[in-house]
């Protein structure tokens, strides 16, 4: 693996007191040094930071040198910091995600994963809220990934709105879900009594939505996306 990063091209980008949002999901910019990185340029300077949903560990990132620490979707990767009482997860709906963004949480910079492509820069394996945020005016410290796919089928990202502070040839984090146990589809079947008869529910990938009976009659009508089979058991894109 090799990672070349700029400290002082991000520390440029951030005034003390500023709020940076990590891009999150497998997207988030890859390498030990990423995370550690941002800590050490935070660190001293009362800066916040602002997480989504990060599924792998994360131990390089020090929540204890930002002066605010807000999680949105959680994960592996912020459980340990949210315990510990140095991170605070936001109890909001998906759905409130965007506007939280551009509004209350607003960043003042975003640090992503970016891909080169022929007509421009792209995020790469996670979009999601991130397209929001460079439309609302936040400016991106991107880590350029040469081996990351890319998932991003919007039109290139503002050159203008791109600092290139990084790059990595280590592709993107990969989730691995183990086989669920008896606990697991114990909570995943009362879970799915929750679910009016006749209604459509999504399951998250994970152990628990592993549970989910796939053939049992009584269970919610779940859409699985990508097979073109119908299932009793629907999974959140990864």
């Amino acid at each position: 693996m090799t990672e070349s990063l700029e400290e002082s091209a991000l520390g440029g980008l951030v005034r003390p007191g500023s709020r940076v949002a990590l891009g999150d999901g497998c997207g988030t910019p890859p390498g030990p040094h990423t995370p550690r990185w941002v800590g050490e340029v935070a660190r001293g300077r009362d800066d916040g930071l602002v997480l989504g949903w990060m599924p792998l560990q994360a131990p390089e990132l020090d929540a204890t040198a930002f002066a605010d620490v807000r999680v949105l979707m959680g994960g592996p990767g912020t459980r340990a910091m949210v315990e510990d009482g140095s991170a605070r997860w936001v109890p909001a709906r998906l759905s409130a995600v965007p506007a939280l963004l551009t509004g209350p949480l607003r960043p003042d910079l975003l640090v992503a994963t970016v891909v080169r492509r022929q007509d421009g820069w792209h995020f790469g394996t996670e979009v999601a809220h991130l397209r929001g945020l460079v439309a609302a005016g936040v400016p991106v410290a991107a880590v350029v990934s040469s081996a990351s796919p890319c998932a991003d089928a919007g039109p290139p990202l503002p050159d203008t709105a791109i600092t290139v502070v990084g790059e990595t040839d280590e592709p993107p984090g990969e989730i691995v879900t183990t086989t669920p146990t008896e606990i697991d589809a114990t909570i995943a079947r009362n879970a799915a009594r929750l679910v009016p008869e006749g209604d459509r529910a999504r399951a998250a990938a994970g152990r628990t939505g592993g549970g989910l009976p796939r053939r049992d009659p009584a269970a919610p009508r779940m859409g699985r996306r990508g097979d073109g089979e119908p299932s009793p058991l629907g999974r959140s894109p990864v």
